[in-house]
């Protein structure tokens, strides 16, 4: 039998490897399971592409302008910004994060746009029925009349063109706006108009009185045309309307003893026999 001397210093060294080796393993398996969690968590590029398309979505959402008026474009930006977000690819993910920002920045622009137009038009709408009620009655269905009774009712007087009808200027509450019975009378001419397609209209402006030959002559042309367009607005075709002013000046007798004239006006309408042409 062989006695074996045993040497501590082996032992120990043995001792001290193996606990090296265990460490290392330790180590090793530590970094495994780290890098595992971390397989799952969003990369930080991805937070930074995202935020800025979500952050104006966001706003956009919020903006109860967008919601009244942009609503669409609001679902729209939505939508891209949800494909962005399931996007694999950064530059794929990049260019949808883009987009949908743009999108939900287009939502807010029309959003308020529509509703500076919306509130004009209610503002106009509400200074219309306020400051001339007269207007809305514009276009008013009337009854239609036949030619006779209409000269009847109008005072019209038969021309070598046709027949013509006159509005005074005590018609006019300024140079161009018209008093609520004249509406009624031109409403009774636009429903015969509407009922005769085949006759043309010359509307004839005059303002008397005034110094100024241009001057005269712009104001007279500014009323005919507003006779013009209350036709137009009522459905009458604009290529058979010809509005056209005259001029009508203060004698030279007031201007030199400086006699201060009367401003006088009317607007004469004359229907065109029918087929007749301009003169």
């Amino acid at each position: 039998m062989t006695l074996t001397k045993t040497n501590d210093h082996s032992i120990i060294g043995i001792s001290k490897n193996c606990a090296r080796n265990f460490y290392s393993v330790y180590l090793l398996l530590l970094s495994m399971i780290v890098l595992h969690g971390c397989s799952h968590l969003p990369p930080a590029a991805t937070t930074e592409i995202l935020q800025p398309a979500q952050q104006a979505y966001q706003m956009a959402q919020t903006n109860p302008l967008v919601a009244k008026y942009a609503a669409a474009e609001l679902a729209n930006a939505e939508q891209t910004l949800r494909q962005a977000e399931a996007a694999k690819e950064p530059a794929q993910q990049a260019h949808l994060a883009y987009l949908a920002q743009r999108q939900a920045q287009l939502a807010i622009a029309v959003a308020e746009r529509k509703a500076t137009v919306a509130e004009k038009d209610q503002w106009l709408k509400q200074r219309n029925l306020v400051q001339k009620p007269e207007v809305v009655k514009f276009c008013e269905e009337t009854k239609v009349q036949s030619l006779t009774d209409l000269t009847k009712t109008l005072k019209g007087k038969q021309t070598a063109q046709g027949w013509s009808f006159v509005l005074e200027d005590n018609q006019f509450d300024t140079k161009t706006e018209l008093v609520t019975a004249a509406i009624h009378n031109l409403n009774r001419i636009i429903a015969f108009l509407k009922n005769s397609p085949n006759q043309k209209v010359i509307i004839e402006g005059q303002i008397d009185g005034l110094h100024n030959r241009d001057h005269s002559l712009g104001a007279s042309q500014r009323r005919a045309d507003t006779i013009r367009l209350a036709m137009v607005d009522c459905g009458i075709a604009s290529n058979r309307l010809w509005a056209k002013g005259r001029s009508g000046m203060v004698s030279f007798a007031n201007t030199r003893t400086k006699t201060a004239p009367q401003t006088k006006g009317r607007v004469e309408i004359t229907i065109l026999n029918a087929g007749q042409e301009w003169p």
